[in-house]
């Protein structure tokens, strides 16, 4: 079997990458992690195969340079967005307790 090359690695790497960021886009943090993990060895396998000549791997690594930039900002909206829930719980949560509090006062 003939060794991958070096950019046939980077390819791969930005197809897992626009996987990962479709994962990141539903929320799929799991999934996400398991296929950045996948994508940042396909990049260090594609790296370490290089030629001295890098000239072919310009486009894939500034590819997966604006991917990675694209998933980074993803990313954070995810962060924020699973902040903004876990605030909006702890909120109802204070209510319903609240609520409790004066069904509790008014059974007496």
């Amino acid at each position: 079997m003939a060794e991958t090359c070096a950019t046939e690695l980077l390819d791969e790497a930005l197809q897992v990458g626009a996987r990962e960021l479709d994962a990141l886009r539903a929320g799929d943090v799991d999934l996400a992690s398991e296929l950045c993990e996948r994508r940042a060895d396909l990049m260090e396998r594609g790296w370490a195969r290089r030629e001295n000549d890098c000239g072919e791997l310009r486009s894939r690594l500034l590819a997966l340079r604006d991917l990675q930039e694209l998933l980074f900002e993803e990313g954070r909206a995810l962060k924020r967005q699973i902040r903004d829930q876990l605030n909006q719980s702890k909120e109802q949560m204070r209510r319903m307790r609240g609520y409790g509090q004066a069904v509790g006062q008014a059974m007496r």
